[in-house]
């Protein structure tokens, strides 16, 4: 049985509901996994699909999670809902194979997601090198290091035996069996609820990512921590009505009465029927810059309006070559007040998609004034430049070619990014009397 018919028993054996307009397709032409399409053939009357719609719904009791794993007494509290604890407890039902209630759901998903930044060649990252993305894998490789050694390392060295015997299975559960299976989990859960935490959520996991979406994952986050109810429990502090005798009552119920607590996958907005029969169907996965799609999925898109390229490297070498300290970030709860400007919410000193300087003024007015501030910039921008301007630099089609996949269209590049930027600065410093064109 090939995978795709295995998930789609799993879908109906756990009740998912999915809309008959849709359908699940494996990536035969790229072998780059599963996506779903709209078929507008099944559309016979509508023109679009209005927002809001419910496309899908998944009980949350189908999601993989630290508490629903054959090893969730193993996993100590602090663990429970982490990414760490949810790495862990996929390796262990990857293991199980067909003992695994979630055997179905896993046999369509890879065992290391190879287009993930960390896995290219030393040949295929010296193409980025230089780049944000250069430094999200740099700090993604760190936070992954210490996530095993301080968290998973020492469970599995006490539980290790265990789940291997549970599993039927030999587990490896070294660093780089760890890092494999985080790869895979890192590209699919999702926040789930205050009880499960992060979780992977077969169906809602398979739409694809685009920053203009055309459906949103929805759940309800308040529910107990301690056991997932959504209408009040026998936990303490935990109840939506001020009424005990409601409270009371609802206890006495039968239990098949509660509704069943699910994660939604509903249209963002209107979604026209497709003019040339399907068209595939895009979820988004956050507000994510090209470097971070890159180290962490492998792709990137045509056109990113989430993209910036960092400028914190070279801001803060510049302080500490002056001598001052890193500024705290300061939060501004009053968009009235005269000083307020939106530069403050920037967290990071960079240069937008659009070519405009952002957070640096932020960082360098109160130190230098805010003329000062616009020369530095300019400078700050000319660094980051040059660091750009190696050999083997990417443009966007090299960095998809660099993880396997072919070109979506002209990617516009970190290069590209800065230059527009170092123009448009040298523009505004020009009509400010400030500076020439760069």
């Amino acid at each position: 049985m090939d995978g795709l018919q295995k998930f789609k028993d799993f879908i109906k054996y756990n009740d998912i509901e999915l809309s008959p307009l849709l359908r699940i397709r494996h990536d035969d032409e790229n072998d780059q996994g599963y996506y779903v399409e709209l078929d507008g053939n099944a559309m016979t009357d509508q023109e679009f699909i209005a927002e809001g719609t419910l496309l899908a719904r998944i009980p949350k009791a189908s999601v993989l999670s630290t508490s629903s794993a054959g090893i969730s007494n193993l996993i100590p509290d602090e663990m429970h809902g982490t990414l760490c604890g949810l790495v862990v407890a996929y390796m262990f039902e990857r293991a199980s194979g067909e003992r695994s209630p979630w055997s179905g759901y896993i046999a369509t998903v890879p065992a290391v997601e190879l287009g993930c930044m960390r896995f290219w060649t030393a040949e295929q990252q010296q193409v980025v090198a230089g780049t944000d993305a250069a430094d999200v894998l740099r700090a993604a490789e760190a936070e992954l290091q210490d996530m095993y050694e301080q968290q998973a390392a020492p469970l599995l060295e006490r539980h290790g035996q265990v789940m291997s015997t549970a599993a039927g299975a030999e587990i490896d559960y070294g660093f780089e069996a760890f890092c494999r299976a985080a790869s895979v989990v890192g590209a699919r859960c999702f926040e789930v609820d205050a009880h499960i935490g992060l979780g992977m959520c077969p169906v809602a996991d398979t739409f694809n990512h685009s920053d203009d979406p055309d459906v949103r994952f929805e759940t309800t986050f308040e529910v107990c921590e301690w056991c997932g109810a959504v209408n009040g429990c026998e936990h303490e502090g935990f109840t939506y009505s001020d009424d005990e005798g409601e409270n009371e009552e609802e206890e006495d119920d039968d239990d098949d009465d509660e509704p069943v607590d699910t994660c939604d996958i509903v249209a963002h907005r209107a979604i026209p029927r497709p003019l040339f029969g399907t068209r595939q169907v895009f979820n988004s996965y956050g507000p994510l810059t090209t470097a971070e799609l890159v180290v962490k999925y492998g792709f990137a898109l045509a056109t990113n309006r989430h993209d910036y390229v960092s400028l914190e490297r070279e801001a803060r070498r510049w302080f500490r070559d002056q001598g001052f300290a890193w500024p705290k970030r300061q939060h501004h709860d009053d968009d009235d007040d005269d000083d307020y400007n939106d530069d403050d919410e920037i967290d990071v000193p960079r240069v937008d998609h659009d070519g405009r300087v952002r957070g640096v003024a932020r960082l360098l007015e109160p130190v230098v004034g805010r003329a000062a501030a616009a020369q530095i910039s300019i400078e700050l921008v000319r660094q980051r430049l040059q660091r750009l301007q190696r050999p083997g630099n990417p443009s966007g089609h090299e960095l998809q070619f660099a993880a396997g996949l072919e070109p979506a269209g002209p990617t516009r590049t970190g290069l590209q990014v800065v230059a527009g930027a170092l123009l448009g600065l040298g523009r505004v410093s020009l009509s400010a009397g400030k500076s020439k064109s760069g």
